[in-house]
């Protein structure tokens, strides 16, 4: 998973597990992210596999609704 400053630019690189290219399952690879909402606004949650990470965060993200 790839940390974007708010430039835009790279700021850090998170190994979620090795990734086997090929594989039936792949294992390490992130397929959802989103902010929590309210009180955890500053809060990112992440599936990888079949695991659902959460990760608090320093400031709050930004949700936007969707747009027709």
């Amino acid at each position: 998973m790839l940390v974007l400053n708010p430039e835009g630019q790279g700021a850090r690189l998170h190994s979620d597990g090795p990734i086997t290219a090929g594989a039936k399952e792949p294992k390490g690879l992130p397929s959802n992210v989103t902010f929590g909402i309210g009180a955890e606004k500053n809060v990112l949650y992440v599936t990888v596999d079949k695991s659902l990470y959460r990760i608090p965060l320093k400031t709050a993200g930004l949700k936007k609704p969707f747009e027709k």
